[in-house]
């Protein structure tokens, strides 16, 4: 794992990706199913884990398994 600014980069730009996938998934939520969807957040965790590595990769799937889950599974804004 990298140190310093390199990790700080990563973690701004993992949250960022997050962000921009659900942006995303609420766009194209009312033309597609929502469960559908979820697939969409392999693309904030694939380029971080390309870049970054395997840890942050995983910080950045359990975030998009979150947002996914408290955005647009019912009943919305709960983890039940």
């Amino acid at each position: 794992m990298r140190t310093g600014i390199g990790l700080l980069v990563g973690v701004v730009t993992s949250a960022a990706a997050v962000a921009a996938v659900s942006v995303v998934v609420w766009l194209l939520q009312p033309h597609v199913p929502a469960l559908s969807l979820g697939a969409l957040y392999v693309l904030a965790v694939l380029p971080v884990a390309i870049v970054w590595g395997t840890a942050l990769a995983t910080v950045v799937s359990v975030a998009s398994m979150l947002a996914f889950n408290w955005f647009f599974l019912p009943p919305i804004h709960s983890f039940h």
